[in-house]
């Protein structure tokens, strides 16, 4: 269904002005103009206007250069605006483009003020207030809403600092409902549309079911759009970089493609993680399905990073892209986990079936810790997509589990010691580098994590030589052994199975 525009909203379509943008018919597709704001209801002018009046007031002649971070180091990892609009932007025409999008691309690009020369000679604007025009920019263009609103709202969701949780699930899901609406979910390659705008509505959509499932598996609620219905096809590099007039950095570009292929496997695996009283055998078989596309793709990932070095192009996997890989491990292992648990039957193989599942998910969960804790200032500069935030807590919280669980034995004091770890370079990040994606993390994980270090009190501590991260000579005690994990740790998290049956860390 397709909006109509603002000159059609006076009056209602017939029953009988259904259109059609295709030719195949086989596959019709039909729609109907429909009006784009509520009968009746009046908008004070442009949406966003005011708001953006307000913020190039205080950006001056430095707005322009502000645009330029976004499109250097925003754009080419996640590009979902259009080859036309990206081109006024960057000739600094943008008198005639939408002021809700405005607004959000001067607040998104606040986050790079300081990797520019010119811009780091001047203080930068206050991010929150920034953000606040232009979240109330975008709640007024959702009165009139329009493919525009849709490329704002997916900007909007991937901004930093991530401040309000409720306020990006609730954007997330309009901006979703509104993107259904618009068919940007069906395969456009067959409709009589421009290329450049099929082109446009591929990368759109993909930008929308990232955020969709990724902001699913971090906050813990299922996601909008369910696997199966969408037929949208995954973009190609030649669309991408055709799109932009080489305004799109080739490896960067490559890895948004990565993404979407990604987000797919996961999207795909968040049924099981959400189901209630689910088929155990059922969810271990797609978890088990789901880990051969995982590792295809992981295959894929290398491959395209060996065909650059041979260029000769100087290529690493980017840190993003990897961090979501290596969650994405973890939550399949995390389903087998479950699927073991719920179907126990009380017998030695499947206390043997749960000891190996709980011993891959510490594996999975030591890996996200390790690779965040060894990542350099050049990574934290790079992309980063704000649910990283909230999926380190979880990576953070299941290792804690684990431990918790697992065998007494030395692994378990290496395990706290890496969490120790993860938390002393969690706060030079945001000490000496700005990062702020580890502070979630430090504000729910910093307390457990020194309450297992400091455990048992009687226990020996010595430093390594190559760092001062204590490690504990003595084993902890053992995970059901009494008192001491539901005095200590039942105030953190539940720690009883039902802890494996959901996915809310």
């Amino acid at each position: 269904m397709r909006h109509a525009s603002a000159s059609e909203q006076s009056e209602m379509p017939r029953q009988d002005e259904y259109q059609s943008v295709s030719r195949d018919a086989a596959n019709p597709v039909v729609y109907v103009p429909v009006p784009r704001s509520r009968q009746g209801l009046s908008t004070a002018g442009e949406a966003g206007k005011p708001q953006l009046e307000i913020m190039e007031q205080i950006l001056g002649s430095l707005k322009q250069a502000l645009l330029r971070l976004y499109f250097r180091f925003i754009h080419p990892n996640f590009p979902v605006i259009d080859r036309v609009t990206s081109n006024k932007a960057l000739r600094g025409d943008a008198t005639n483009l939408p002021p809700t999008l405005m607004c959000v691309l001067y607040a998104i690009s606040l986050q790079s003020w300081h990797k520019s020369e010119q811009l780091r000679l001047h203080p930068c604007p206050d991010a929150h207030y920034a953000w606040n025009q232009a979240v109330a920019a975008f709640h007024e263009d959702f009165k009139t809403p329009s493919m525009i609103t849709v490329t704002s709202g997916v900007i909007d969701l991937i901004g930093r600092p991530s401040v309000s949780l409720v306020g990006n699930i609730t954007n997330c899901a309009r901006t979703v409902a509104l993107a259904q609406t618009l068919g940007l979910h069906r395969d456009p390659s067959a409709w009589l549309l421009p290329d450049d705008e099929k082109d446009m509505r591929i990368r759109l959509f993909w930008g929308v079911l990232i955020n969709d499932v990724w902001s699913s598996i971090a906050y813990g609620i299922p996601p909008k759009m369910a696997p199966g219905s969408y037929d949208t096809p995954l973009l190609k590099f030649g669309s991408l970089s055709s799109m932009c007039d080489g305004n799109l950095q080739e490896p960067s570009s490559l890895s948004y493609i990565h993404l979407c292929s990604l987000t797919q496997i996961l999207g795909d695996a968040l049924p099981s993680v959400y189901q209630l009283n689910p088929d155990p055998a059922l969810i271990a078989m797609e978890a088990n399905r789901l880990q051969i596309g995982l590792r295809d793709w992981e295959i894929a990932l290398s491959g395209t990073i060996t065909s650059q070095a041979d260029e000769g192009q100087n290529i690493t996997k980017p840190r993003n892209l990897w961090f979501s890989f290596l969650f994405a491990k973890l939550v399949l292992r995390h389903l087998l986990l479950r699927a073991t648990i719920k179907g126990k039957i009380g017998t030695d193989s499947e206390s043997q079936s749960r000891a190996a599942c709980l011993d891959q998910l510490r594996t999975a969960a030591s890996d996200v810790v390790d690779f965040v804790s060894g990542l350099s200032e050049n990574d934290l500069n790079g992309f980063w997509l704000p649910y990283t935030s909230h999926l380190l807590v979880s990576a953070t919280m299941i290792l804690l589990r684990c431990i918790v669980e697992g065998a007494a034995d030395k692994s378990r004091s290496t395990h706290v010691s890496k969490l120790v770890t993860l938390k002393e370079r969690l706060e030079l990040f945001r000490d000496r580098y700005h990062w702020d994606l580890g502070d979630f993390c430090l504000e729910r994980c910093s307390g457990p994590i020194m309450k297992f270090a400091k455990a048992p009190e009687q226990g020996a501590y010595s430093t390594e030589q190559s760092g001062t991260v204590p490690v504990i000579d003595s084993p902890l005690p053992e995970a059901h052994s009494g008192s001491w994990i539901e005095q200590d740790f039942s105030s953190m998290f539940d720690t009883t199975d039902d802890f494996w049956d959901s996915w809310s860390f």
